[in-house]
């Protein structure tokens, strides 16, 4: 009975020693996991991504690691999760230093080196045979006309000269090509070797190279497969919005392609990745800013004088924002079908999914997604400011009608199926109204002249200098249908009281015109014209000053 309970409690001895060795033993060999980018959401200035791993474990302890993850890591955001039949111990991230690039990093780039070196050698030899053909060529010619004492005058046949002379022109035409051919090979190959030597010396920087990895503890329950799931935010990439606006005149319809620019150079390719782009601004913080007290104290000057920084004063905007379109630049409507993004709408920001996968190289390139495809109608306007061009500029207001913003970004803009300009649109709120500039339209004729300018000299009981000026713009619309037309122009700004500025022309109180005077002295005159017709603006004002300054800024 004795031997019986000795041999038991033997067992469960060696059972739990066992046990006990079997975990040590799995803890002592962390296992790398062969994981794979899945999701990548991109914000204006970093991306959160998620890598996926999949495995079979045995029971106990694990140490499981993703390795060669991105040097930016913001380390506070690090999140494991996954399923299984397991227990999540712990998540840590580490560095891992090289003290030298891997030898396969190194390899490749020493084996492209020297294969574009053969190649550079190969097509250096090619055109060493093609000159030296071209030489004998010459050589040849040269023998042929030249008269030497010692040699037979050369045969005045005219059509073996014409022959000869034509069989010349060709070959060396031909050779000549040939040799510009290698040249341009040449230096395509001599860029090549400049980007890989580069590299090559880059790698010598990197010495004791830093590389992130994400040690994950779990303990499984029992055998099973385990899958994980690994997020983190990687400073950096970014993406910027981008839009062509098409617009119809004939069907008063604007149709706005909304694209996302997405650059990333994390040092790891996402490919085959189903990709989001958020508008939240995480480099905002999320909390409104605090008031300080304001205090009040009396002032005490300081031991060494500073420069005060000078205000910029008002300036005219320029409403030119298109340039006027080349003869050349038409472009067809795009007639592929093009899929847009879901958008999923948050308290605070929009997030549009991509549809499909996509692969976003690091190479710090542009990549082109596309948002969103909307129509909307428009209403059509034109715009001039006469004084700085004498041109009207053709604009259509549309409203956002979505349910997102439409952000701050470039834009390319269409006028009936030609390219007209380069532009940018401002933040557009959902609901909000918006212009955009579509080009130059010769249909508006505009004119601007100074019809007179004179000074009233001081006399005997006044000091004072009164310059006058009289400007004429005429706007003469020569399409066929009624159209709308904002004039722009100015008055000179004051910031000195002995300058005084007065508006003679137009009057504004009794004016029948719709003219506005804003608080930086810019006018707006609101013009409808029927076809044909013309509208003529007297604008005239005076400048008043005293005798003996000079006063600059006047034409």
């Amino acid at each position: 009975m004795f031997l019986h309970r000795f041999r038991f409690w033997n067992i469960i001895f060696l059972y739990f020693v066992f046990s006990f060795l079997m975990v040590t033993a799995q803890e002592s060999k962390p296992i790398t996991l062969k994981s794979k980018l899945s999701e990548i959401t991109v914000f204006s200035d970093r991306a959160e991504v998620t890598r996926e791993a999949e495995i079979n474990l045995s029971p106990g302890i694990h140490k499981l690691i993703f390795d060669d993850l991105p040097r930016l890591i913001d380390s506070d955001s690090i999140q494991v999760n996954g399923q299984g039949s397991a227990i999540l111990k712990d998540v840590k991230l580490q560095a891992r230093y090289y003290a030298d690039i891997p030898d396969k990093e190194r390899k490749t780039l020493f084996d492209k080196e020297q294969e574009l070196k053969d190649k550079l050698t190969q097509i250096n030899d090619m055109k060493g045979i093609s000159e030296g053909e071209r030489n004998f060529v010459q050589r040849i010619s040269e023998k042929m006309t030249s008269n030497h004492e010692e040699s037979a005058a050369p045969e005045l046949d005219p059509m073996k000269w014409i022959k000869m002379v034509s069989f010349y022109r060709d070959k060396q035409t031909e050779l000549i090509k040939q040799i510009r051919s290698y040249e341009k090979d040449i230096r395509t190959i001599n860029d090549d070797l400049t980007k890989v030597r580069q590299e090559i010396k880059e790698i010598g920087y990197r010495k004791n190279k830093k590389r992130n990895l994400v040690d994950v503890l779990v303990e499984m329950k029992k055998e099973g497969t385990l899958s994980l799931k690994l997020r983190y935010i990687v400073m950096g990439p970014q993406w910027t919005p981008s839009y062509d606006l098409r617009v119809s005149t004939e069907k008063k319809n604007l149709n706005l392609s909304y694209y996302g620019l997405i650059s990333q150079n994390t040092g790891e390719d996402w490919n085959e990745a189903a990709v989001s782009l958020s508008t939240a601004q995480l480099n905002i913080g999320g909390m409104q800013p605090e008031l300080q007290p304001w205090t009040l104290d009396f002032y005490r000057p300081l031991s060494r004088s500073s420069e005060s920084k000078k205000r910029n004063a008002p300036m005219m905007q320029n409403y030119m924002a298109a340039p006027e379109p080349e003869a050349d630049g038409s472009m067809e409507e795009e007639s592929l079908e093009v899929v847009a993004a879901k958008a999923e709408m948050g308290g605070t920001a929009a997030v549009f999914h991509i549809p499909g996968k996509n692969t976003i190289q690091s190479d710090n390139q542009e990549h082109k997604v596309t948002i969103a495809i909307q129509n909307f109608p428009i209403h059509l306007r034109y715009s001039t400011v006469p004084k700085l061009a004498e041109r009207a500029y053709l604009k259509a207001k549309a409203e956002n009608k979505s349910d997102y913003a439409l952000l701050a970004g470039e834009t390319q803009v269409f006028l009936d199926g030609r390219f007209v300009s380069n532009s940018y649109l401002d933040f557009v709120a959902p609901g909000s109204s918006f212009w955009s500039f579509l080009g130059v339209d010769e249909g508006i004729k505009v004119e601007r002249k100074l019809i007179r300018k004179y000074e009233s000299n001081p006399g005997i009981f006044t000091k004072q200098t009164k310059t006058v000026y009289e400007y004429r713009i005429k706007v003469t619309n020569n399409r066929k249908s009624e159209e709308e037309i904002v004039v722009w122009d100015q008055l000179p700004v004051s910031y000195n009281q002995d300058i005084k500025v007065v508006m003679i022309k137009p009057v504004l109180k009794e004016s029948g015109e719709k003219v506005k005077l804003d608080e930086n002295n810019y006018l707006e005159w609101f013009l409808k014209l029927n076809p044909g017709q013309e509208h003529q603006i007297d604008f005239h004002f005076t400048v008043e000053y005293p005798a003996e300054k000079r006063v600059e800024g006047l034409d």
